[in-house]
């Protein structure tokens, strides 16, 4: 249940969700914090796990929208794009490796040459909640619940395509997925 005037106790069950989608959104904006690529991808997949354990335990059943503006808490185009450069320098070998060595599977290529993308889109409507969830009055954190509620079936979609990008780029010399990629 989210927030209302009426039920602020509704806060305390998303603490967990929000604590994940901090240490994601953070994770994206501080450019891996000088993590090597495959450290990086792991702490991105570590982080995307968390998100995507907290989000199934979320009861959306209760939003309720309220007339708390979200706009100026998007995320926009430019912002999006700088961070999806930044997050493609940060894993370009790792990322340049998987797309060699998936060129023959059509689907798999896919995942591996969207996987920034799918990280980007998920950062995107994370963040624009966490940025409102942030403003700290019920009514902002009753909006957040309510952007990430209604944008669950974007997001998740997302994050798993994502997970399932970074398990390919991760093992992406290794047909069994037995031996580690090294970088």
């Amino acid at each position: 249940m989210c927030p209302t005037s009426d039920n602020t106790s509704a806060l305390e069950g998303f603490e967990p969700f929000v604590g994940a989608v901090r240490r994601f959104v953070s994770l994206i904006e501080s450019e891996g914090e000088g993590r090597s690529a495959k450290a990086y991808l792991l702490a991105l997949n570590a982080n995307m796990l968390e998100v995507a354990t907290h989000g199934m335990l979320l009861d959306y059943a209760y939003i309720d929208r309220n007339d708390f503006d979200p706009d100026p808490y998007f995320v926009g185009n430019d912002e999006e794009a700088r961070r999806k450069t930044q997050l493609e320098q940060g894993l370009s070998p790792l990322l340049q490796d998987a797309l060699l060595e998936h060129a023959g599977d059509e689907l798999e290529h896919a995942r591996v040459d969207l996987f920034s993308n799918d990280v980007i889109e998920l950062y995107g409507d994370l963040a624009r909640g966490l940025r409102l969830w942030d403003v700290g009055s019920v009514d902002a954190r009753g909006e957040a619940c309510w952007q990430w509620a209604f944008q669950k079936w974007h997001w998740h979609d997302h994050l798993y395509r994502a997970m399932h990008g970074a398990i390919l780029i991760r093992f992406a010399d290794d047909e069994t997925g037995m031996t580690e990629k090294s970088s």
